[in-house]
């Protein structure tokens, strides 16, 4: 039975991930501040980035893992004009500061198993950019991070990036200001704003047969954005 690091879990993309996964047989392991029912939870809070205790404590029972999904996010859907501070802050730490220490640590520390696949998810808007200037620069930051990582960990661990385009049934769509999803959705060739369960099947892929995978991101945005 494999084991997946599990961000996220708790609702949108990452919520989808953990049911199928679980119904695949995998061993899923939530790591967030919410618990997720029906699956074992590593507490950690990503808008305060943990230190090296921390999370020796949170890892100190657990078996090594053979993936870890980053599907934890934060987009206040703000102007950068509209940004405070402390906003910052907290979008930086839980997009980009928090998944880098998680990722040193494991590596580092023996917890995730020979050629592990590490999944980071970008974002359309690290193309194209974003009404929220902060959250499309902190893809950039991910963008960036997936190629200098996978460069520096291969051939150990694989390190993978996925870029979504509007996704139905995520916090990021809920929120939309009403009007503006079937906005976005007359710009999108396919048609259709993309699925999680294509998301969840592709990660299954990464993981099992993606073997030569490394350092790209994978775009899935029905057309949406083309580079």
């Amino acid at each position: 039975m494999k084991r997946v690091l599990l961000s996220g879990a708790s609702s949108g993309i990452g919520k989808v991930a953990a049911e199928y996964l679980s119904h695949k047989g995998y061993e899923v392991v939530s790591i967030g501040r919410t618990a997720v029912e029906g699956i074992e939870n590593i507490c950690v809070d990503f808008s305060l980035v943990p230190d090296a205790g921390q999370l020796q404590t949170a890892f100190s029972k657990q078996a090594p893992f053979d993936a870890f999904i980053n599907c934890a996010g934060l987009l206040p859907g703000k102007d950068f004009r509209n940004y405070t501070p402390e906003l910052q802050t907290e979008l930086f730490n839980i997009n980009v500061f928090t998944p880098v220490a998680l990722i040193d640590y494991l590596t580092a520390n023996n917890c995730l198993n020979g050629k592990a696949a590490i999944i980071l998810f970008s974002s359309i808007s690290a193309y194209k950019g974003s009404f929220d200037d902060f959250y499309a620069a902190s893809k950039g930051a991910i963008n960036a991070l997936i190629k200098s990582l996978a460069l520096k960990l291969a051939p150990a661990y694989r390190v993978v990036g996925i870029a979504p385009g509007m996704t139905e049934r995520t916090r990021m769509t809920d929120e939309l200001v009403e009007g503006r999803f079937e906005h976005n959705l007359k710009l999108i060739p396919a048609g259709q704003a993309v699925q999680p369960e294509e998301i969840v099947h592709l990660l299954e892929y990464v993981i099992e047969h993606g073997s030569s995978m490394v350092g790209n991101v994978i775009d899935i945005n029905g057309g949406q954005y083309l580079r």
